[in-house]
This record gives C-alpha cells, sequence and structure tokens, in this order.
C-alpha cells in the first residue's frame, strides 16, 4: 500500500479522530491506538490498528501522531502532527469543548436543514465527525507527503467548525457573501422529496429541471399540471407544499417502490428506492463492486476502505489488535511516489 511503514500513533478519543485513523490504515499506515474499542463501531473503525494502553513508548519514533485536545504536543519527534479539535488553534474560542450538536448550530448547517414552518434539524449519524475525520487524513497524508522529503515537521490544524462549515452548511454561509446574495438563510425543503410508497417504503425523487417535473406530471398521469407554471419551479412547488405533496403522495401511495422508479427512470426522471442497512448489501451497483464485506473475526459485514486502487492491492483486514514491542529507531519509509 502507498503508505506501508508509516507509523501513526492516534491519542484521540471519538470518531473524527478514529475515522482519521482508519482512512490512514486503509492506505497501509501502522496504527496505534490510546482509546479501548467497546463496540461494534469502533471494531470497524479500528480494524488493522492495534490497542495501546500506554502509547508512550511508540511516541519516540512515530511518524504521525493525532491528537484532540486542544494545546496538546505529543512527545517525541513525529514528522507530522495533525490536531483535531472542535474550533481550531487560534482566535477567542481556542479551547472549547462543543459537541457537534453546537459545531452544526454555529456552522450554519441548521439554517437549511428542516421545513420552514418547524424548528431546524440537525443532521444525524455524526456526519460532521466523518467528514472532519475525512479532512484530517487528507491533511495527514498531504503534510507526510511533504515532510518526509524535506525533513521539516509539518502541524495540521483541523477545525470541525469549519470541516462542517465547508460541507453541511457552504450554501449559505458561502454565497451569501456572494455580490447580491441573500445575508440571511432560509429553509426549505425540495418537492417532490423522499415519499413513501403503496408497499410502506420510501422513493427519492428529484426534479431539478423544468423538463422533469413535466416528465413526471406525465408519469403520474396528471398532464394537467404542465400548464400550472408556478409548479415548474422548486420555489413555487414549496410555496403550494400542501397541495402538490398530496397529489404526489396520492399516486406513490398507489404503487409499489419498484414500478415508481421503473416508471420515473423510464421518463428521465431521477429516482432511486431508498437504502437501509437491510437492501444495501444488495444494491446490483454496490455488490458488482464488493462494497461491503466481512468483519474481521465477526460474523457481520461492514463497508469496505471509500476508495479502490487499479494497481494497488487492498490492504487484508485484520480484526483491531494489541501492539507489541514499541518501534525501534528506523529509517524512516521513503515519501510516496508522486
Amino acid at each position: 500500500m502507498i503508505y506501508d511503514g508509516v507509523r501513526v500513533v492516534d491519542l484521540t478519543s471519538g470518531i473524527a479522530g478514529a475515522y482519521c485513523a482508519k482512512l490512514l490504515a486503509d492506505l497501509g499506515a501502522d496504527v496505534v491506538f490510546a482509546e479501548p474499542v467497546d463496540d461494534a463501531l469502533f471494531t470497524y473503525l479500528r480494524t488493522s490498528q492495534r490497542y495501546a494502553a500506554s502509547p508512550s513508548g511508540y511516541l519516540e519514533h512515530a511518524d504521525v501522531v493525532l491528537v484532540g485536545e486542544p494545546g496538546r504536543a505529543p512527545t517525541g519527534s513525529p514528522l507530522v502532527t495533525v490536531s483535531i479539535t472542535p474550533v481550531g488553534h487560534g482566535g477567542p474560542d481556542d479551547g472549547l469543548e462543543l459537541p457537534e450538536e453546537v459545531l452544526q448550530a454555529r456552522s450554519g448547517s441548521l439554517s437549511i436543514h428542516g421545513h420552514a414552518h418547524l424548528p431546524p434539524l440537525t443532521v444525524g449519524g455524526h456526519l460532521g465527525e466523518y467528514v472532519t475525520g475525512a479532512f484530517g487524513a487528507l491533511g495527514a497524508a498531504t503534510a507526510w507527503f511533504r515532510a518526509s522529503r524535506t525533513g521539516t515537521p509539518e502541524h495540521v490544524d483541523v477545525s470541525m467548525l469549519e470541516a462542517m462549515q465547508m460541507t453541511l452548511a457552504v450554501t449559505p454561509t458561502i454565497m451569501a457573501r456572494f455580490p447580491g446574495g441573500r445575508l440571511m438563510s432560509f429553509r426549505w425543503v425540495m418537492i417532490p422529496g423522499n415519499e413513501p410508497t403503496g408497499d410502506g417504503r420510501y422513493v427519492g425523487i428529484t426534479t431539478v429541471t423544468t423538463q422533469q417535473w413535466l416528465s413526471l406530471c406525465d408519469a403520474m398521469g396528471r398532464p394537467d399540471l404542465k400548464s400550472d407554471d408556478e409548479l415548474t419551479t422548486m420555489l413555487g412547488r414549496f410555496t403550494r407544499a400542501d397541495e402538490v405533496n398530496g397529489i404526489i403522495r396520492g399516486w406513490t401511495g398507489t404503487h409499489s417502490a419498484d414500478e415508481i422508479v421503473d416508471a420515473l427512470v423510464a421518463a428521465r426522471v431521477p429516482a432511486a428506492i431508498l437504502g437501509n442497512g437491510r437492501e444495501l448489501p444488495r444494491n446490483p451497483q454496490l455488490a458488482a463492486r464488493d462494497v461491503y464485506v466481512r468483519q474481521p473475526g465477526e460474523s457481520w459485514i461492514r463497508p469496505r476502505a471509500p476508495f479502490r486502487f487499479h494497481r494497488i492491492a487492498d490492504r487484508e483486514l485484520a480484526p483491531p489488535g494489541v501492539a507489541g514491542v514499541p518501534w525501534e529507531a528506523t529509517a524512516r519509509p521513503a515519501r510516496p511516489d508522486a
């Protein structure tokens, strides 16, 4: 793998640091972590890594160290230090410990999630932490590429707030500052969206363009709606949400999810059955690419690494292990080829 021989010590706790370490391990790094595994999620995140209750013996010869506590500096002399904190270093809030829910509010994410006449919705699934971990891994890999060539230590300062602002809330926070942009945000829901079907499932339907809406009208057997100019725009449908939702759900509620998707795909309207943990492994596209693999040492399946190399074999997976003898002082591995 690309980062074979790169020695990583993860001193963080929580999903963001663990996901960062997971991505580095997927690239071949030898990762030692300090927080014990106590559930299935972290069993997955710590695959092919090793646990050390006291990682101090590994810090001396680590190449990359992940830290999560504001202001915490690792011992030893790692070429790369990655700090993953709620707001980053510097500024009046440096050192604050803020949960993801508060960071989503600060990032502007809540300003666009949820229905206009209901309270804003927090994005679930710890998505902000996973996004932060991905940015951390990108920063670590980039810094290692440079530091291993120059010999100059690098520090990667990853802010959860900034990562979430750039991914969960980019539209209201960035576009509002464009010339002529709104200085306030508003929440609205795309119509159609995730619609219930007659067989108890849900189908996601998207009509971004006017033609997609007109094609949906034909598929529903309601060509009369095509002459209503207000309904050809997303905002127009939103202002008449109760009426339009009633029409759409009156149609989807009398057909199965498969029937709806087949009809809409034939009409060139983007649509898909909402995936869930039961159905995703059977998705033909995901199955063809072997996305789901068995967790080593367990009976359940999990996603493989979210990337593939065409000329490099995937790393062989192993269950989380226990670290043995600390690393010795060896020559640092050569930097990855460009």
